[in-house]
């Protein structure tokens, strides 16, 4: 599923800051505050993280009639007063990032067709509001975690390998830009990078695109 979320009604809050015409200056704004990831062997683009992230300790945790699990932990770039917050908590922001968590939430009750699937990914999402730190979240939403891919400037080799994040519960993509070439986000049948199964579904790449 995908939807054109600068032509929603709530978007009047933030389509100015992502329009053709600015969106440049936005996302080179929002980088400059992020925790940077260089690139891997397997991806081919740099990365900027906002939020939180399990890493690789056993605290923080909670506890449940299943036993402790684990809880993530803030970036640094993130923690409370840093820019990081102080930038993507203004209202623009905020807007927009329940906007997306309002679409994910409809495209699990409405579209789509693995409903057991569906409910179990609303049940998790529900409970990650309910167990991880407001702080540790982007905006108050069900998410703890926001990746801008890239700059938006031409990178030769510039891409993402088939593969599967083991720990995410689901994804939305919101795309910018107009790229010459390439840009489509492509779905396999498979569990893991050795076996992605056969190709199921392309979303082409398209300037304010939301995708799950």
């Amino acid at each position: 599923m995908y939807t054109n979320l600068l032509q929603t009604k709530s978007s009047v809050f933030y389509v100015q800051y992502f329009s053709e015409s600015f969106f440049i200056s936005t996302y080179d704004e929002i980088i400059k505050t992020g925790t940077y990831t260089s690139r891997t062997t397997q991806r081919g683009l740099p990365m900027y993280c906002y939020g939180s992230t399990l890493g690789r300790t056993n605290y923080p945790c909670y506890y449940d009639e299943r036993g402790y699990h684990n809880l993530p932990r803030p970036y640094a770039e993130f923690k409370p007063y840093s820019k990081a917050r102080n930038l993507l908590d203004q209202i623009w922001f905020t807007k927009f990032v329940q906007d997306v968590e309002d679409h994910v939430i409809y495209f699990l009750r409405n579209c789509y067709p693995y409903q057991k699937k569906a409910k179990l990914t609303l049940f998790l999402l529900t409970l990650s509001k309910k167990v991880i730190p407001n702080d540790c979240r982007i905006c108050g939403s069900c998410f703890n975690h926001m990746t801008l891919l890239g700059k938006c400037s031409f990178e030769k080799g510039a891409s993402i390998s088939p593969h599967r994040d083991e720990e995410d519960i689901i994804t939305a993509l919101f795309h910018l830009g107009k790229p010459t070439s390439g840009g489509a986000t492509i779905y396999y049948s498979g569990v893991d990078k050795k076996d992605p199964g056969k190709l199921i579904h392309t979303v082409p790449f398209q300037h304010e695109h939301l995708t799950n």
